[in-house]
């Protein structure tokens, strides 16, 4: 008989990051929600071609290809938490085919459950992709998407 549910943990992540460089006030607090990245402060290169400076590169990274990361992560998300998933696949967003659901327990709040449930078919040479809630990674997030299938990153 197939098992259904798995159970994976999650260690405890460093505490939050810290947002004071924006300064010590409500503004502050906003900005490192909505511009600050405090898992990937820098920009990563692989994201960008070779003739593009480096103020380029940083306001891109921010402003349009990342922003809401720590808000996502840190103030609706539980990235800074312990957290037990029980679930399909809880390690991952996609299965190969089909349905994926899990729902993770929030530690040190007994009480507190997030859900998360992803879909993922193969239609001819495209892909459909639908995902909400709370991912494996403690962010939240949704997606709808339909596209063609490419080869995967190494």
């Amino acid at each position: 008989m197939k098992k259904y549910f798995h159970k994976a943990e999650f260690p405890e992540h460093p505490e939050p990051p810290d947002w004071w460089w924006f300064g010590e006030n409500w503004f502050g607090r906003l900005m490192w929600a909505i511009f600050g990245n405090s898992d990937d402060p820098e920009p990563i290169d692989k994201f960008y071609s070779d003739d593009w400076s480096q103020l380029k590169k940083r306001l891109y990274w921010y402003f349009v290809r990342n922003p809401l990361h720590n808000f996502d992560f840190y103030l609706i998300g539980f990235r800074d938490h312990d957290r037990i998933i029980y679930g399909k696949e809880p390690t991952k967003v996609f299965i190969d085919e089909g349905w994926n659901y899990y729902v993770a327990r929030i530690l040190p709040y007994r009480w507190l459950w997030v859900p998360f449930v992803s879909y993922q078919k193969k239609i001819g040479d495209r892909v459909f992709q639908f995902y909400l809630g709370w991912r494996h990674g403690a962010s939240f997030g949704f997606k709808l998407r339909y596209h063609e299938e490419k080869e995967r990153r190494q």
